[in-house]
């Protein structure tokens, strides 16, 4: 930014503006999935493991839900319910 105005000149409030917002935007751009991914492992019931491999007749939904780590949940996410 000082390459612009020299350094001497403050910048103006719709430059200060635009920038904050655009730090903002990209910001949230990036961190956005991470914030997903961490609350859907949060949102894991710890049972679950234990009931799908216990019991023969679980539903497809309840293997679907079930991730294995990090990597599963990216995954799935995009497997089933794709890249918004």
């Amino acid at each position: 930014i000082r390459r612009y105005n020299d350094g001497d000149e403050h910048l103006h409030t719709w430059q200060t503006l635009f920038a904050s917002s655009s730090s903002k935007v990209f910001a949230s751009c990036v961190t956005y999935p991470s914030q997903v991914v961490r609350s859907r492992l949060q949102q894991l019931d710890p049972n679950l493991s234990v009931s799908l491999k216990t019991s023969p007749g679980t539903d497809l939904a309840a293997k679907q839900r079930y991730y294995r780590g990090t990597v599963d949940v990216v995954l799935k996410i995009v497997r089933l319910e794709g890249v918004r």
